[in-house]
């Protein structure tokens, strides 16, 4: 009898680990194979799947050799059939056999996953040989391989017959990251395609509901076994996407993206955040939002609804982006804000202010669709020194100037009844704060500009400095507020174009109350109205003066020998990095203006630079540096409006700082190289890519420091060839240009072990490693005449030329 090959002697250290391994052999070979060689390497899953060989003799060689895979009359194994056919196909083991064998020869085998109320796994039995877990637990061990789908069904059956019909545990698969992942990886997807009742997920907390209203798709619900309704299956899947199973793991959430998309933009938001998104992510993002928030689908306002309603926050990312791409899409995306019930409430409950959130709050202040002094009252509650630097910065931005450099009138200035009434919201939380405050000089700055633009608004100014006089004379001290200082383009190029903010990331924070609308969205924002006024706890009087906030420079311009990611790198430089004085604001501008009229080369103006950057801490030298830096980053929105010639230079220069890593320090570096990644995203027609191609011609030499930069150049997509509907990314671009550059890029992306992909600056541990594996560069062709040929004045530059 099967029984036999158990005693005598009988074993006595059978444990959960040599049953997960036989189980592991079983599902290796249930196509009769038994001389496979065993999985390499701890990610296992890479051959064949033998017996381990430490196992016990008597119960499981034996079995192997004489039982349990060459009698046919024990291949009744039913339940693991899932095609319909005959049941004795598909399998070499009797799972009974085996089950009812193991369990009272071996009493103390823990065969369930036991979980406290917290949802932790505890642990099993006592005198379980493997510290309390389960044999399922045991189950990441690298002999461990899915070759087909009887291979899982095995694994199945054996569970439905020792656990007597109980759902398998969830949380051995998902949640939780295997050391074998391709095992993992394909544990999952067979599970997520197999019917219900071989696996589940419909025991999984939480479970998501299916988007209400939704038409068309075909597993709304998340599939037959709710699969794409589990968040954790999701976020366990990005996980091993990060892996080199990255396409494997797209491949399977390309199941999700054809049969239920709106459902999985869903899941994906609940488990992703914006500031740090895995590459997979990226990608689902990158092929669903636009097909819900650019493009007239059937369920757009289905989805728009959902995600407003349970992920403000993304949603208003979303917007964000889609502004930061197209300025001019604003009025649109206000417009569906006012047809998505949610909508508007998402973007408003906000905290963080950023350029995209004053620009849409104006607009809809000017639609009369909320009360503006009631929402800017609740930001400058929540944080009065964010709130009150946004709101100058925006106001600034939109100031009527009357500057030579800046003579054609700016687009969008606002009248003097819009600036009056920021100004008189903004003025009582402005006496709360020190007057040597980096905050209370930037609104005395604006209040000086809008008395310059509009006189009338000259009433201002008495009430805003007494209290500052009263202050400084409590101090013994006198402050003069400080005249109002140019705070736009600050470089000789003439933009000729409409201003617009560069985007800074939304920011997580409380969210309040939004204020009533006034018009279409009175009834969504009503539902808000309690408490609307109690934020803060200052009642009706001034908030308490905010603690002085950090000036960045610990990060901005000190040294990241660890490596640099996205998410450590702003979207603009501090706050605090562009003050500046009328001197030094007069300096840089001579500074650019030689650099442009041609009384100053670039490599002059990278060794100024350099010169002043590296200055000590604290001197003016660095801080002048610093705020070169800064107009530069700041005038990248106005690239496109520059003439030829500056472009040039402007290009020249960006190539120089990011190939010469002693000039700037890693932060300000990093934001050139995002700088240059995003003019090589546009269409190699557009003016900005000519300025991204003649950057990037400059710094051939140290791209194999920035393996995020060449990651994103291969795999970001861009969009779709009209014609062929293949995805595009900017190496295809560049391929258009050169395939000599093209071909460098691919080269160099090879030499980047995965786990580096997310750097934007690698490590400087792995700098002499990457340098050595590194291609030559190719030959610059110089391709500045792209710039001319892609322009308006592509006759007057090339006939100067």
């Amino acid at each position: 009898s099967i029984r036999s090959c158990v005693s005598p002697p009988p074993p006595t250290d059978m444990g959960e680990r040599e049953v997960a391994e036989m189980i592991a052999m079983m599902a290796a070979t249930n196509d009769g194979s038994l001389s496979a060689e065993p999985a390499s390497g701890t990610g296992g899953g890479g051959g064949g799947g033998t017996h381990n060989p430490s196992l016990h003799p008597n119960l499981f060689n034996q079995a192997v050799r004489d039982k349990w895979n060459t009698t046919m009359h024990l291949f009744d194994v039913g339940p693991i059939n899932m095609n319909g056919s005959d049941p004795m196909e598909g399998s070499y083991w009797n799972v009974d056999v085996f089950v009812d064998t193991l369990t009272p020869s071996f009493p103390h085998l823990n065969w369930r996953v036991t979980t406290g109320a917290g949802g932790d796994t505890v642990s099993g039995p006592e005198g379980s040989a493997s510290g309390g877990l389960s044999v399922w637990e045991c189950l990441d061990t690298p002999e461990l391989r899915l070759p087909d789908e009887n291979a899982f069904n095995l694994i199945m059956a054996i569970h439905k017959k020792s656990a007597k019909g109980a759902p398998f545990p969830l949380e051995v698969v998902i949640g939780r990251p295997w050391k074998n992942k391709k095992a993992q990886l394909d544990f999952l997807r067979h599970a997520i395609h197999a019917p219900p009742e071989v696996f589940t997920f419909a025991h999984a907390s939480p479970l998501l509901a299916p988007v209400d209203g939704v038409e068309g798709s075909a597993m709304a619900d998340g599939g037959p076994n709710r699969a794409w309704a589990c968040p954790q299956l999701l976020r366990t899947l990005l996980d091993i996407g990060e892996s080199e199973w990255n396409q494997e793991v797209r491949d399977l959430c390309g199941h999700a993206q054809r049969n239920c998309p709106e459902l999985l933009l869903v899941c994906l938001l609940h488990v992703e955040q914006p500031e740090t998104l895995t590459s997979v992510g990226q990608w689902l993002l990158d092929q669903l939002v636009p097909e819900y928030f650019t493009q007239t689908h059937s369920n757009a306002k289905a989805v728009q609804r959902r995600v407003a309603t349970d992920f403000p926050r993304h949603f208003t990312v979303i917007l964000n982006n889609m502004w930061a791409r197209d300025p001019g899409c604003l009025r649109k995306l206000l417009d569906m804000c006012n047809e998505v019930r949610a909508g508007l409430n998402a973007v408003l409950m906000q905290t963080s202010p950023s350029p995209f959130l004053f620009e849409f709050i104006h607009l809809a202040y000017q639609r009369e669709y909320l009360n503006l002094n009631q929402w800017l009252t609740q930001q400058l509650r929540h944080d009065v020194n964010a709130a009150m630097l946004g709101c100058v910065a925006f106001l600034k931005s939109k100031m009527p100037r009357t500057e030579v450099r800046d003579h054609v009138k700016r687009e969008g200035a606002l009248d003097r009844d819009t600036v009056g009434q920021f100004i008189s919201i903004l003025q009582p939380y402005s006496t709360g704060i020190d007057v040597k405050d980096t905050t209370h000089k930037e609104y005395s700055s604006l209040v000086a500009a809008a008395i310059q633009a509009f006189p009338e608004l000259s009433t201002f100014s008495a009430n805003h400095t007494a209290p500052a006089a009263a202050a400084a004379a409590h101090n013994g001290e006198t402050d003069k507020a400080p005249e109002a200082h140019p705070n736009g383009p600050h470089v000789a190029a003439n933009h000729n174009g409409t201003e617009n903010q560069q985007p800074a990331a939304v920011a997580e924070g409380p969210s309040p109350t939004p204020p009533y609308p006034n018009g279409p969205m009175e009834t969504a924002a009503a539902e808000h109205e309690q408490g609307a006024g109690e934020q803060g706890g200052q009642g009706e009087g001034v908030p308490e003066p905010a603690a002085e906030p950090p000036t960045g420079e610990s990060t901005f311009l000190l040294p990241h020998p660890h490596g640099l990611r996205p998410a450590d790198v702003p979207l603009a430089p501090p706050g605090t990095a562009m003050t500046s004085n009328d001197v030094m604001e007069k300096e840089v501008n001579e500074y650019f203006s030689e650099l442009y009229q041609g009384n100053r080369t670039v490599e002059q103006m990278l060794a100024l630079m350099k010169e002043l950057i590296t200055a000590p801490p604290g001197s003016s030298q660095r801080e002048m540096g610093s705020h070169m830096f800064c107009v530069l980053i700041q005038e990248s929105k106005y690239f496109p409006k520059y003439p030829s010639n500056e472009l040039k230079k402007t290009a020249t220069l960006f190539g120089f700082l990011i190939n010469d890593d002693s000039v700037l320090p890693d932060v300000p570096r990093a934001m050139c190289i995002r700088t240059v990644l995003e003019a090589l995203k546009k269409s190699p027609k557009q003016r900005l890519f000519a300025f991204g191609i003649v950057a990037l011609e400059r710094c051939f030499g140290s791209l194999y420091k920035y393996p995020n930069f060449i990651h994103s150049l291969l795999h970001t997509p861009v969009g779709k060839d009209p014609s062929s509907q293949i995805t595009l990314t900017p190496i295809g671009y560049i391929q258009e240009v050169s395939g000599q550059y093209s071909h460098f890029i691919s080269s160099l992306f090879s030499i980047f072990p995965s786990h580096l992909h997310e750097f934007v600056i690698a490590p400087m541990d792995t700098h002499a490693m990457l340098r050595g594996k590194a291609p030559q560069p190719p030959e610059i062709r110089d391709f500045r005449y792209l710039i001319d040929e892609t322009g308006k004045e592509k006759a007057q530059q090339r006939a100067a030329g």
